[in-house]
């Protein structure tokens, strides 16, 4: 069963970059696109102060692997950081 997890961002100042992920992740990302961990990925990029991830794994445990990975770690806590320096709120929900 189908596991979606809702990242939405927002921020008040639209001078302020959001934090982009590079290569090592969008590597990350290909591998559990192919290897079908990860069934869909949508950036949703429509509102200049709102940026919304919409990710669907095959189940839950799938998450977790993707999760896992050290660079997904890594780029995770970098985010965390770059969010919290330029006030970016993240919000993370659960679809279907």
């Amino acid at each position: 069963m189908s596991f979606q997890i809702i990242l939405t961002y927002t921020k008040e100042d639209p001078l302020v970059d959001w934090f982009e992920y590079g290569d090592d992740v969008q590597g990350i990302i290909d591998k559990h696109k192919a290897n079908g961990n990860i069934e869909e990925w949508i950036v949703d990029d429509s509102d200049a102060l709102k940026r919304i991830y919409k990710i669907t794994f095959k189940n839950a445990p799938a998450s977790l692997e993707f999760n896992s990975e050290s660079v997904i770690e890594a780029h995770n806590s970098s985010r965390e950081l770059h969010n919290t320096n330029n006030q970016i709120i993240g919000v993370k929900t659960y679809g279907q």
